[in-house]
Formats: structure tokens, C-alpha cells, sequence
């Protein structure tokens, strides 16, 4: 009988869990509103009670500005970079991204397919634009390396391409 009680008391605790995280509230999306990309004001972001805070964070990034993020180990970047892309809950404040962000993480995921279908996504494919983009992520040289050039396969998780190369290609992305 007690193992029973214990299995139904750890489904009770999966079910919360799921409650609570459904009924979190997270940073808010919106088309593009002028040149705001990113505007949090007195945003507090947790990982749930009791866990990981985030101070009240008051910011704005204009829309094309380049940013990076910098601070000691265990500082909480991860956590704020989670909480603009949208998966740490908003639990104070108020926060909005407009438009598209784009976020190259610490260990960017590469496709089994082409260099060229890693850098596009599924989206179309326009010469001139692509080429400037390999060059601005300073991979037009190793592109010009590979046997098949863009065209090269991409192994599992990037088997293939070195540890720079793996982030530059998700910049690229």
C-alpha cells in the first residue's frame, strides 16, 4: 500500500509542476514597434518559488544593435538570455521582445544536412545575402576548405566542423 501512495503523491507533484509551469507567465511578444527590440521594465524573472532569481532587470535594446552578455560564473546570463527567448517565467515587471531576436547558444544544435541548408533553416535561398552573411560570420574561408564547398554535408552535431566553426555556423543561422 505504500508504494502505491508514493506513486500517486510523485504523479501529484508531475501534475503540479505542469500547472504551475502552464499557467506561468512569461515575456510578452509583439510585432516590431519602431526601433525597440527588447524593453523590460522592472522585470523579475524565477525558475519557480523557492529557486533562481533574477534582480528587477530595466533595459532596452534598440532593434539591429548587436549585444552581448558578460559577467562572472553563476552570474545568471544563461537565465536572462532563457528569459528573453522565452523560457523563464516572468514573475515581476513587465517585458516585451518585438519582432525576431536572434540567440546563438553555448552549444549551437547542426543539422545532418548541408552547410548551406545549416545556414538557412528551410528558408529561401538568395545568393548575394547568403554569401554576406558566411563572410560576416568569417566562414567564407572554411567554406572555400570544404570538398563541396556550402554545399558540403554537415555530420551529426557537427562532427565534422571544429568548436569555432560549430558556434560561427549558428551565428550565421
Amino acid at each position: 500500500m505504500g508504494k502505491a501512495i508514493e506513486d500517486v503523491r510523485k504523479k501529484l507533484r508531475f501534475l503540479q509542476r505542469f500547472i504551475d509551469h502552464e499557467s506561468a507567465k512569461y515575456i510578452e511578444r509583439a510585432p516590431t514597434a519602431g526601433g525597440t527590440a527588447v524593453d523590460l521594465d522592472e522585470s523579475i524573472f524565477s525558475w519557480g518559488d523557492n529557486s533562481y532569481s533574477l534582480a528587477p532587470i530595466t533595459l532596452q535594446i534598440k532593434a539591429g544593435d548587436f549585444v552581448t552578455v558578460v559577467g562572472r560564473i553563476g552570474s545568471g546570463k544563461t537565465s536572462f538570455l532563457s528569459a528573453i527567448c522565452g523560457e523563464m517565467p516572468l514573475t515581476g515587471g513587465r517585458g516585451c521582445v518585438y519582432g525576431r531576436i536572434g540567440y546563438v547558444q553555448q552549444k549551437p544544435w547542426i543539422m545532418n544536412d548541408t552547410f548551406r541548408e545549416n545556414v538557412l533553416m528551410g528558408t529561401d535561398f538568395d545568393e548575394a545575402y547568403f554569401w554576406r552573411v558566411v563572410d560576416a560570420c568569417a566562414l567564407a574561408a572554411d567554406v572555400r576548405l570544404f570538398p563541396n564547398g556550402d554545399l558540403t554535408m554537415i555530420g551529426t552535431n557537427g562532427v565534422n566542423l571544429s568548436g569555432g566553426q560549430k558556434v560561427r555556423l549558428a551565428l550565421a543561422r
